[in-house]
C-alpha cells in the first residue's frame, strides 16, 4: 500500500474538471503537467503526407500519481496487502476454504491467519481473474477470447530536439515510415499497428539542453497481442528515425499489458 503507483495516467482536462465538479475532493490539485492542445499524426496512409499533423484544441493533462493516491486514501478505508490464495472451480465453489459464502455474506481467510467478513466482494482483477468464471450465456457461442492492449514506455531525458511539439501532448503518432528499412517489419506493423504517445515534460533543470519527456509505444488492441519486446523495438526505431537522442542512463522503463474483451462473468456468481 505504501508503494508508489507505477503507471502513467493522462486525462482530458474537461473530463477531469467535470469529475472534480461532481466529487469536490480537490482533484484539480492532482495534475502535474498540462497542455493546451493535443497533436495526432496519421500521415503516410490514405494519401496523407507523412509530416501532416492534426491538432486538436482540447487541453490534456498528466495526473500526479502521488497526490491522487494521497487524496483517495482515507481513515475510513483499510488497505490489506495480502494475497488471497484461492481460485474458482465452479460457480460459487472454490479450490479451498480460504473463500466461502454463507447466508450472511462471504468469508476470506488470509495467509497471516486473519479472517475477513464481507457482505459484498468485488473482483476488479479483470478477465484473467481467479475468483470468477467466464462462460458464454446459455445458447450463446463461445467468445474467441480476449484481445490485448500492450505497450512499452519510458520517461527519459532527451538531448536536443524531441521532434514533438513541446507545447502539445501527442496522443497518436501512427506513422510507419520509421519501419521502411525492413519491408516485412513494415507489413507486420500495418497488420498490427502501434502508435507513439508522447508527453513533453519540460526542461530538465541542471541538465544543459536536456528535455524530460515520456514516450509510450502502444498497441491499442490486437489478437494475438503485440509482444512487449516488439513494442520496445518499434519505439526505439521510431526515435532513432526521428533523430531523437535519448541520454544514456536517464531511462525509466515501464510496460502495459491489459486483456480486453472475452467472455462476460457467468451469471449467478456472488463475486
Amino acid at each position: 500500500a505504501a508503494a508508489p503507483w507505477p503507471n502513467n495516467y493522462g486525462v482530458w482536462q474537461e473530463e477531469w474538471d467535470a469529475l472534480e465538479a461532481k466529487l469536490q475532493i480537490g482533484l484539480d490539485e492532482c495534475l502535474s503537467t498540462k497542455w493546451s492542445v493535443t497533436d495526432c499524426y496519421f500521415g503516410g496512409s490514405w494519401g496523407k503526407p507523412t509530416e501532416e499533423r492534426l491538432r486538436l484544441d482540447r487541453p490534456y493533462a498528466r495526473i500526479e500519481r502521488k497526490k491522487l493516491k494521497a487524496k483517495l486514501q482515507t481513515s475510513r478505508v483499510e488497505l490489506v496487502t495480502e494475497r488471497l490464495n484461492v481460485q474458482t472451480v465452479a460457480s460459487n465453489i472454490f479450490s479451498n476454504s480460504n473463500l466461502s459464502h454463507d447466508a450472511e455474506g462471504t468469508q476470506l481467510s488470509l495467509p497471516s491467519g486473519r479472517v475477513l467478513r464481507a457482505k459484498m466482494v468485488v473482483d476488479a482483477t479483470g478477465s484473467e481473474s481467479l475468483l470468477t468464471r467466464r462462460l458464454p450465456a446459455a445458447g450463446q457461442r463461445a467468445s474467441p477470447g480476449p484481445k490485448f492492449q500492450t505497450a512499452y514506455n519510458m520517461e527519459c531525458i532527451v538531448d536536443g530536439d524531441t521532434h514533438y511539439a513541446p507545447d502539445a501532448m501527442t496522443l497518436f503518432d501512427y506513422r510507419t515510415d520509421h519501419l521502411s528499412i525492413d519491408s516485412d517489419w513494415e507489413k507486420r506493423a500495418s497488420k498490427s499497428p502501434t502508435f507513439m504517445y508522447a508527453m513533453p515534460l519540460g526542461k530538465e533543470e541542471g541538465s544543459g539542453n536536456g528535455q524530460r519527456i515520456y514516450f509510450e509505444e502502444t498497441s491499442l488492441l490486437a489478437r494475438p497481442g503485440v509482444s512487449l519486446e516488439e513494442c520496445k523495438k518499434r519505439c526505439l526505431q521510431r526515435l532513432k528515425h526521428l533523430g531523437v537522442a535519448v541520454r544514456p542512463g536517464s531511462i525509466n522503463e515501464g510496460i502495459v499489458y491489459i486483456p480486453l474483451g472475452g467472455e462476460l462473468p457467468e451469471p449467478g456468481q456472488r463475486i
